[in-house]
């Protein structure tokens, strides 16, 4: 949608980013040991999407590189929810085929 030549999503995913980020935040806080000093800037999103009412996002922290947090927002029961997730490996494939 463009609003006087500038484009303007229809929906602002900011405020749930900033919630998310809130959520791990807390979450690591509560739940890892470390001396270390972090804030919310060190806390990435990586992937979100937003359908309807509910939304969903994928996030990282610096604080633990290989630890993906997955937080999904349930409007109708209203509950978020917090998923873990340790990357445990990476590879790469060679891959030639053509799309």
């Amino acid at each position: 949608m463009y609003h006087n030549g500038a484009y303007d999503p229809p929906v602002r995913p900011y405020p749930f980013m900033d919630r998310a980020k809130q959520l791990v935040h807390d979450y690591i806080k509560t739940h890892v040991s470390t001396n270390d000093v972090y804030d919310q800037n060190d806390i990435h999103v990586i992937w979100f999407n937003k359908d309807g009412s509910d939304w969903a996002a994928t996030l990282t922290a610096k604080i633990q590189p290989s630890v993906f947090y997955r937080v999904t927002h349930d409007s109708r029961e209203k509950q978020t929810t917090i998923a873990v997730y340790n990357k445990f490996d990476l590879v790469t494939l060679k891959d030639e085929t053509e799309y």
